[in-house]
């Protein structure tokens, strides 16, 4: 029996049921492995009694040939294809448009970074729950659609492109595992404004490959 943990939170959040606390109870017994995903995982299982042996770090893998810089020639072609400004800085998000993303707060911050770039934009590309109210969002913060991008659900092989054409990639959610998001981002060669956690802390040195 090999059992791998989604995220951070997720052994607590058993641990407070009944039914939760049974099959932790049961893995610690049968499990040959309780995969995790990063170091504050780690923690977790410790206090919840899985020894250290059956505790196993599996990160998520990126494919680096497919999630690669690109040249400054395909970069414009691609910003014209994407319809975006050959020269604007462009903070880009990549993920479900959902409240455990914390996307607000990204946006409440966004209106204020275009208040001192002008010709800023933030895409954000995916979609889920959040879109409508991130969009009403944007408009009671005065935040021009020039300056907000919403790209909506992308074909898979078409993420890359988006990740290319971008200055800053950025991730603010509270609670991440090993974010797959983030790590194609930096094996396109973007540095990252991300959350200070422990799935972005194992891939961001803050200042090394931008800021936590």
């Amino acid at each position: 029996i090999l059992m791998k943990v989604g995220g951070s939170g997720v052994i607590p959040m058993m641990a407070r049921s009944t039914i939760g606390r049974l099959e932790l109870h049961w893995l610690r017994r049968w499990a040959s492995r309780i995969m995790i995903l990063n170091e504050g995982m780690r923690e977790e299982a410790l206090q919840e009694g899985f020894p250290p042996g059956q505790i196993y770090w599996m990160p998520n893998p990126v494919d680096t040939d497919e999630f690669t810089p690109c040249d400054p020639v395909a970069r414009l072609e691609r910003r014209a294809r994407f319809d975006l400004p050959s020269s604007a800085p462009v903070v880009l998000y990549c993920g479900r448009l959902a409240p455990e993303k914390a996307l607000p707060s990204l946006v409440d911050a966004f209106a204020l970074v275009v208040r001192r770039i002008p010709d800023a934009v933030l895409v954000l590309v995916g979609d889920g729950p959040l879109r409508a109210p991130l969009a009403e969002q944007a408009a009671r913060l005065q935040l021009p659609e020039k300056n907000l991008r919403f790209a909506g659900r992308v074909a898979p092989g078409d993420v890359s492109s988006w990740l290319q054409i971008a200055d800053v990639f950025t991730l603010v959610s509270p609670s991440e595992g090993f974010p797959c998001a983030l790590a194609e981002a930096m094996s396109a060669g973007l540095p990252a404004v991300a959350s200070d956690i422990p799935g972005n802390r194992q891939l961001i040195e803050s200042g090394q490959h931008g800021l936590l």
